[in-house]
């Protein structure tokens, strides 16, 4: 039985540190997904930017649309940065008006493990990290003292119940995951999607069906079976 603790902190990992956090990057994810080694407590899943190139439309004007460069032409020179004396990239790129950011979209896979507890921590079981990236999360005291008895390349987030708030004390290091991998454990979270999906969908119908119906209503002196 999951504490109320525990699904504080599941909730909350749904948008946390999301790579891409925008209205059209919905972000999906399971929780007690089935892996090889066992069921990992909350799986994510999300799009990233892979291959990601920054162009300047001042510096690399021949590569954009023409028209691009002849809005631009009459203000400001041609294959210059707009700050005199600088060369493309320089610190002033990032917020700059030309920057141009040219990117392949991607997909992540994170697991996150649960623990609140050091029995819970120290149990063999729950230790299943099969994602890209992969954590522990704990209440902040408990992380800030087993964070040194972690694998290498698990991360941990510490989480603050005052403020409901996360924070990354220990990164992870990404991994490989290949495709059979990625597509086992996809499988596993589809399946808990769709049953979660039925059983409400389900159970809607029962409220709005059922109940209303003639035959739900007890009589006096009467039974419905």
């Amino acid at each position: 039985m999951e504490s109320d603790l525990t699904k504080k902190i599941k909730r909350g990992l749904t948008h946390f540190r999301l790579d891409m956090p925008t209205s059209m990057r919905t972000p999906r994810y399971a929780e007690e997904v089935t892996t090889p080694t066992g069921v990992v407590d909350f799986v994510r899943f999300e799009d990233i930017k892979t291959n990601c190139q920054t162009k300047c439309k001042l510096m690399h004007y021949d590569e954009f649309d023409p028209a691009v460069a002849a809005s631009i032409s009459p203000r400001f020179s041609l294959g210059e940065c707009k700050l005199a004396g600088y060369c493309f990239p320089n610190e002033h790129c990032k917020k700059c008006v030309f920057r141009h950011d040219i990117y392949d979209i991607g997909r992540r896979m994170t697991c996150f493990e649960v623990k609140i507890s050091k029995e819970d921590f120290r149990s063999e079981h729950g230790h299943n990290f099969h994602g890209h990236y992969n954590y522990y999360v704990m209440p902040a005291p408990l992380a800030k003292e087993l964070q040194y008895e972690i694998p290498v390349h698990i991360g941990m987030i510490a989480y603050y119940e005052d403020s409901g708030s996360y924070r990354v004390i220990k990164e992870c290091t990404p991994i490989e995951v290949t495709p059979e991998a990625e597509a086992h454990i996809m499988y596993n979270a589809f399946r808990k999607w769709v049953d979660k999906f039925h059983f409400e969908y389900w159970n809607d119908v029962y409220k709005t069906s059922w109940c209303g119906h003639h035959l739900s209503e007890k009589h006096e002196g009467e039974t419905l079976w």
